[in-house]
């Protein structure tokens, strides 16, 4: 993508209100939504106290 192409999208961005420019991804909101709950299973998932079952059933004798 030019840098014209760029920043015409950045500003466009900035009318929508939108705070992430990613000039050529199509549905945006969408993908962010999926971003946004990976995320947060990552983050809440990751934070358990004890160690995932695929990893205690490979444990080493």
């Amino acid at each position: 993508m030019n840098p014209d192409d760029v920043a015409k999208a950045s500003l466009a961005d900035l009318d929508l209100g939108e705070s992430v420019c990613v000039p050529g991804l199509e549905d945006q909101p969408a993908a962010l939504d999926v971003l946004l709950i990976a995320e947060i299973t990552l983050l809440a998932d990751g934070n358990s106290p004890t160690p995932a079952t695929r990893y205690l059933r490979h444990q080493p004798a």
